[in-house]
């Protein structure tokens, strides 16, 4: 639920400001970008830092399987 809350406050964050440029102090200016990758990945450029966002960037195994689905002994994600 935190990945959640953390994608949801940094795309509200982000949607507010799409496509605009910031003054910097003293070095021109700074800018935004948000791209929609997948289903629950987004990537967000801010200056020159990039935040890769998806709740599935886990270590194998990390997550408990969808209940009442097939094979949901399997835990999420399936791979390393």
């Amino acid at each position: 639920m935190l990945i959640k809350t953390i994608a949801s406050t940094l795309l509200l964050a982000s949607a507010a400001f799409v496509g605009s440029a910031f003054a910097e102090s003293g070095s021109g200016t700074l800018t935004q970008e948000m791209q929609h990758i997948r289903n629950a990945t987004i990537k967000v450029t801010y200056g020159e830092t990039t935040f890769l966002i998806d709740p599935m960037l886990a270590d194998k195994g990390t997550y408990p399987g969808f209940e009442n689905t097939y094979r949901s002994e399997l835990r999420n994600p399936l791979v390393a």
